[in-house]
């Protein structure tokens, strides 16, 4: 048989062996816990983050959108602009001047623009002022486009109607804008679908009516 003193001792070390294992597996759980809660926290904290990204593109969306709104409001308001889209949308529209109504055709708008022998006619001279008010909003408009204030699809989709109107013109007001410093408004009439992608004859209800 074994010395008493000596199982005592085999017995002490295989506690020792014991409580060493369970510290050992304590340890391991600990570290996987801490571990899943670190992981866990920064899940967390990368969804808030997300969150609040979404949030703030949302608000700036929205807020572009309202610029865009306050633009278009602006364009309709304009009674010497809005004068000009109503010309172009309607062969022999009428155009009242001097307290005055002519019926003007898309050939007297189309010589009241030219660009050589610019000795205007009062009505002529009436009708280039609609039009440079027209080509100012939308040489605004791509201005604020242009510096990231607003989207362009918030301004272009609701002007397209009227890009397909002006587009009968777009040899005449082409070489107008560019005469006299309006490249920005030919920009902004080439972002609209109706200037490239027009169907002659179309009519409709304008955007801003």
């Amino acid at each position: 048989m074994s010395d008493p003193i000596q199982q005592a001792a085999q017995a002490r070390d295989l506690w020792i062996s014991a409580l060493q294992a369970l510290s050992w597996a304590v340890a391991s759980i600990g570290g996987v816990i801490t571990a899943y809660k670190a992981v866990h926290e920064l899940h967390v904290a990368n969804s808030e983050r997300a969150r609040a990204r979404e949030d703030k593109e949302r608000e700036l969306l929205w807020r572009m959108a309202e610029k865009a709104q306050l633009l278009l409001s602006a364009l309709g308001e304009d009674s010497r602009a809005t004068t000009a889209l109503e010309l172009a949308d309607v062969d022999g529209n009428f155009f009242e001047s001097s307290g005055l109504r002519t019926p003007l055709s898309h050939a007297d708008l189309r010589h009241a623009l030219r660009v050589v022998q610019l000795n205007l006619t009062p009505l002529e001279l009436e009708i280039r002022k609609c039009f440079d008010r027209l080509l100012m909003r939308m040489a605004d408009f791509e201005h604020m486009i242009s510096i990231g204030l607003v989207e362009e699809q918030h301004i272009a989709i609701p002007l397209a109607y009227y890009g397909r109107s002006l587009s009968k013109f777009k040899s005449e007001l082409s070489l107008y804008a560019s005469t006299f410093g309006f490249e920005d408004a030919l920009r902004m009439l080439g972002r609209l679908p109706g200037w490239t992608h027009s169907k002659p004859g179309s009519q409709g209800v304008g955007a801003l009516r």
